[in-house]
């Protein structure tokens, strides 16, 4: 067998072997970000949940470092935030939240593609951040486009 065919089969079984031990279920922090906004964010992404007194719509002091935050309601409605580790190398930033955000286990398949204009409650703020809307049970969740978070702070 040349070296071409055994690093194929290889490759094979590494894929096959990776579909076989996929439990078909994400860990996802659900963010309620305001006015009955939830974004949806994988709990890979995530650093650290804190508790928040924003002084500052724009930034905050996160172990010592200022980090970008993201605030998509008022800040007086804000009580946590998710610190997530950016796209980009050495980025850290945190978005704002009016609950603490709750990490659920949901399986892949029960989570269905939905129109964007069937989420009235979004805001312009809000959607200009939006990839894509998704459903889950009977919540209708936004899936942000992080790195359009991330563009947004230059």
């Amino acid at each position: 067998m040349s070296d071409v065919n055994a690093a194929k089969d290889f490759s094979l079984s590494n894929q096959n072997i990776s579909l076989l031990t996929t439990s078909g279920m994400l860990e996802l922090y659900v963010l309620s970000v305001g006015n009955g906004v939830s974004w949806v964010v994988p709990q890979t992404l995530s650093v650290e949940v804190i508790t928040l007194k924003p002084t500052s719509d724009k930034e905050i002091v996160w172990q010592g470092k200022k980090i970008p935050l993201v605030m998509l309601t008022d800040k007086k409605n804000v009580s946590h935030a998710l610190v997530i580790d950016g796209v980009q190398d050495q980025l850290r930033y945190a978005i704002a939240t009016t609950s603490e955000p709750i990490l659920v286990n949901v399986k892949m398949s029960s989570l269905k593609d939905v129109d964007a204009l069937a989420d009235a409650k979004s805001t312009s703020k809000a959607s200009q951040y939006v990839y894509q809307h998704i459903q889950h049970a009977d919540q209708t969740w936004v899936v942000p486009d992080l790195e359009e978070v991330e563009r947004s702070f230059k």
